[in-house]
């Protein structure tokens, strides 16, 4: 029982560890870096752009594309 608990525990921390990795390097190398000069990835860096341009405008909330629960919880 407990080995269970803290197995999930650790599956938990170390998805949440991996999603933030991920998030950081996308956002680093992709929407700030070279990568983003690739044709596939061309329209994500713009839409990025286009969220650090407008970001603290907010009538100009559709350059922040997120899930409609996550308005929710904000």
């Amino acid at each position: 029982m407990i080995l269970t608990i803290a197995l999930a525990a650790l599956t938990f921390l170390g998805g949440h560890l991996i999603s933030a990795l991920v998030l950081y390097l996308m956002h680093r190398f992709v929407f700030h870096g070279r990568l983003g000069r690739l044709p596939v990835l061309r329209k994500l860096r713009s839409l990025h752009s286009s969220h650090h341009r407008h970001a603290y405008k907010e009538r100009d909330s559709e350059f922040i594309i997120v899930p409609k629960w996550v308005w929710v919880l904000l």
